[in-house]
């Protein structure tokens, strides 16, 4: 499946020989209600000893691996023990030096504790690792707020918005600043950004009433500080809801179920696939609502056979997030390798009306279109706005495939060299190039 925010992607690499089967889901399991109202005590405590438990169980069955050690550290912050947290993100470490994860842990640890000068290295030294992390620049940017350097923070952020130009916090913040150094119309850029992705943003309101008041625009700055004032009524209200119901009975079940898909993706690349999948039905379980763990579990369901139940999880994937592209491309290419190309084809289209400035979805309509070996010259057409568009690797490779079932060889070639420049190890590459450069 397509790799994106939300799409599976590949089978995680490193797979090793296959470990223990995870025991199925015990019938005293708590059963998590919607409500969080309904979460009794005992229920939470549940929760509580049954992510200790599994986060012991991967510490054992996963000896040589740095992950069950970042997230023991993690569930010990969470517990408010931040000494014994650095204590095992230390043994990760020591298997895994360049681990961003932990690096980003370990800032946070030390922002918690006001150290910024500490969080800001943790933080660099990640983004270093794994400069296309997406969010950690605006963490970044709010400890060099706190340090006083808010030249340095604003760049930060511009860096963070090339990744994830719609980010509402990198806007946020960035809005803020600008409004710091009176850069009045900047700010109101930035807040105004932040409300077309987030009509109901609280504070981005009560900023934009700030702007506008200072540049002596009342109609605006009032109509601003009405809406402020609003949301602000409204967040009382739930955060009173959440103070009466107990923060814990929104969070445990979340992080428990975020410990049992990233366990699953653990046993799947080791090669259990038993085990992921009942791991990943605990964390549909616990976050019914979450696509992400949909999508990973449709990925075992094809792999194993059951395409019907894949398609199933993929359609309640793309409902729970219906404006995502990449959950539209996900059901469009289960409905293609099921043979229902018509069906395909209309997801494919809805995919590129959602995001017709990305690369994807004319890249793997076209890709439908070679595979089936009808509608060529669509094919090329799509192919090349996804290349003029994204310029990447795949989208050469796909452009060099059509151009070359519609005769025109140099243009392949010249594709496939474009793909082989960003990728010279991919073999997938380097096979059509041979096998182009070898034809009469």
């Amino acid at each position: 499946m397509l790799a994106s925010g939300f799409a599976v992607g590949g089978q995680p690499t490193g797979a090793r020989a296959a470990v223990p089967a995870a025991p199925p889901p015990s019938a005293a399991e708590p059963v998590v209600p919607a409500d969080p109202n309904a979460l009794s005590d005992e229920m939470m405590a549940g929760l509580i000893s049954e992510e200790r438990t599994l986060a012991e169980r991967l510490l054992r069955e996963f000896p040589d691996r740095p992950e069950p050690m970042l997230w023991m550290g993690d569930l010990h912050r969470r517990r408010g023990r931040s000494a014994q947290a650095v204590e095992y993100w230390q043994k990760a470490l020591e298997q895994a030096p360049d681990m961003p994860d932990v690096y980003e842990a370990l800032g946070q640890v030390a922002f918690e504790k006001e150290d910024c000068h500490q969080a800001v290295a943790m933080w660099e030294k990640a983004i270093s690792i794994q400069p296309s992390r997406v969010g950690l620049r605006t963490r970044l940017a709010t400890a060099l707020v706190d340090l006083g350097r808010h030249d340095e923070a604003i760049k930060v952020l511009e860096e963070e918005l090339k990744l994830a130009p719609r980010s509402v916090p990198a806007l946020y913040l960035k809005g803020r600043l600008h409004l710091q150094i009176q850069q009045y119309e900047k700010a109101a850029s930035c807040y105004e950004q932040v409300l077309a992705e987030q009509p109901d943003h609280t504070n981005a309101c009560y900023g934009l009433a700030t702007v506008y008041g200072r540049l002596k625009q009342s109609d605006k700055a009032t109509r601003y500080m009405e809406l402020f004032r609003k949301y602000s009524a409204r967040d009382a209200d739930l955060t009173r809801t959440r103070d009466e119901v107990g923060k814990d009975a929104y969070r445990v079940p979340r992080e428990l179920a975020a410990l049992a898909a990233s366990a699953a993706q653990l046993y799947q690349a080791a090669g259990n696939t038993n085990a992921a999948e009942v791991l990943l039905r605990r964390a549909l379980q616990l976050q019914p609502q979450n696509p992400l763990y949909h999508q990973r579990l449709a990925w075992i369901c094809r792999n194993t056979g059951r395409g019907g139940e894949s398609l199933s999880l993929l359609e309640r994937a793309r409902d729970l997030a219906p404006t995502n592209p990449f959950s539209h491309l996900n059901v469009a290419e289960e409905l293609a390798r099921q043979g229902r190309f018509a069906d395909a084809e209309a997801v494919y289209q809805k995919a590129i009306s959602l995001a017709p400035k990305g690369a994807v979805g004319y890249r793997e309509l076209a890709r439908m279109y070679l595979r089936r070996g009808q509608r060529l010259s669509a094919a090329l057409s799509l192919a090349q706005i996804a290349a003029d568009l994204g310029g990447g690797a795949e989208d050469f490779f796909v452009l060099g495939w059509a151009c070359d079932v519609n005769g025109d060889r140099v243009a392949a070639i010249d594709a496939i060299r474009r793909a082989i420049e960003q990728a010279p190890d991919n073999p997938k590459y380097r096979r059509m190039y041979e096998q182009l450069t070898a034809k009469k």
